[in-house]
């Protein structure tokens, strides 16, 4: 399943609080199957993002955070097999209360492989006196999303423009000297950057803090078929295998494996259960074969007799 464009949930917040918790209501429903990620950013030297829920059994995973001087990004995600409405409120917790410059924002697409372990390859990087921003490189497998995420820092009102193949999903500034962005980019097996250009150059120090995420999509048989399955009834109890998109070939539900990688115990185990039937199968019928030839040389043996 190739994964969908990101689409917001909610209008990105700059709540102008200095409170220990931020809170975004959603304007649009997520999807069956939709993996949600929440951009927090804010500016405080010590204060940490410490979680982010949904007044349910939902669970957020955060999948990076780090801070340049005082400039702080983290990236969030969670699974929702079975969608969320809207109207609904998301609520990130700080360490204290004290931290300035609060923004957030949220979006989600479907075709992500679910689990805390589907985002890899976390990077964060910092730029001062600069319009540039960059989080820094990470190979991102064909199919797989980067979500990048950076804040500005400074005492001019700014906007991004995404760069290096990046598509800009949110841009929302403070007049106040402060602007947040979020980008995808679809991986296609390379090294690539989440990164921009913002109008106006940031601080010479705290300037900005950017980061990216890469998120493993969901496993496709080759061809876009459903993943195929080994009858149970046929080899005997096993570990259920899927056929992978390529350039990833075996792999489980908890994440793909190289082409190049030695099959896995389980596998093994399986096509020697096979065999096992197979011979089973194939000496039963010698042995049937072999008593129905010599009746049948005994009987014409008797005859001549």
């Amino acid at each position: 399943m190739a994964i969908s464009t990101p689409a917001s949930i909610a209008t990105p917040i700059t709540p102008g609080t200095t409170n220990a918790t931020m809170a975004l209501t959603t304007n649009a429903s997520v999807a069956s199957g939709g993996k949600v990620w929440v951009l927090v950013t804010w500016f405080h030297s010590t204060v940490t993002l410490t979680s982010v829920g949904d007044g349910g059994s939902t669970v957020f995973t955060i999948d990076h955070q780090s801070v340049n001087g005082s400039t702080h990004v983290a990236l969030v995600s969670a699974d929702y097999p079975t969608g969320f409405a809207s109207g609904g409120t998301l609520t990130a917790t700080f360490s204290a209360s004290g931290a300035l410059d609060q923004q957030m924002a949220a979006f989600y697409s479907t075709g992500v492989q679910s689990g805390s372990g589907a985002g890899y390859g976390a990077i964060g990087g910092s730029n001062n006196a600069s319009t540039t921003w960059d989080a820094g490189a990470t190979t991102v497998l064909n199919g797989d999303i980067l979500i990048g995420l950076s804040k500005f820092e400074d005492s001019v009102t700014t906007t991004s423009t995404a760069t290096g193949g990046n598509t800009e999903l949110a841009d929302w500034n403070n007049a106040g000297g402060f602007a947040s962005t979020v980008t995808y980019q679809i991986g296609t097996g390379a090294s690539i950057h989440a990164q921009g250009t913002w109008s106006n150059t940031s601080a010479a120090s705290n300037g900005t803090r950017s980061a990216s995420v890469a998120y493993t999509a969901a496993p496709t048989a080759a061809g876009g078929y459903a993943p195929a399955r080994i009858s149970n009834r046929m080899v005997g109890p096993m570990v259920q295998r899927y056929y992978f998109r390529q350039p990833q070939v075996w792999g489980s539900s908890t994440g793909p494996a190289i082409l190049n990688q030695t099959m896995t115990a389980d596998v093994v185990a399986v096509t020697a259960s096979m065999l096992k039937q197979v011979n089973k199968l194939v000496t039963a019928t010698t042995i049937a074969v072999t008593a129905s030839f010599l009746n049948q040389v005994n009987k014409l043996m008797t005859a001549t007799t």
